[in-house]
């Protein structure tokens, strides 16, 4: 009884892992499509949206650098 209850529970959390690894993926895949949307749109507030918050955040385009 005691091995069908450690079974059980091994494979409940390996569907948990099985279900939080396809939402990252459909996480990453909704970000570049909004991306791509937002590049097509030319707007690049919302194709920036994306990317990290932070003043340790450098990315130079067209000789323009932008921090933050």
């Amino acid at each position: 009884m005691r091995c069908s209850w450690v079974a059980a529970a091994l494979v409940a959390a390996a569907c948990a892992t099985v279900a939080q690894a396809q939402s990252g993926e459909d996480q990453v895949r909704r970000a570049i499509m909004d991306m791509n949307r937002a590049a097509q749109r030319l707007d690049a507030d919302a194709f920036m949206r994306s990317y990290w918050r932070s003043p340790r955040l450098t990315i130079t385009f067209d000789g323009e650098t932008m921090r933050g």
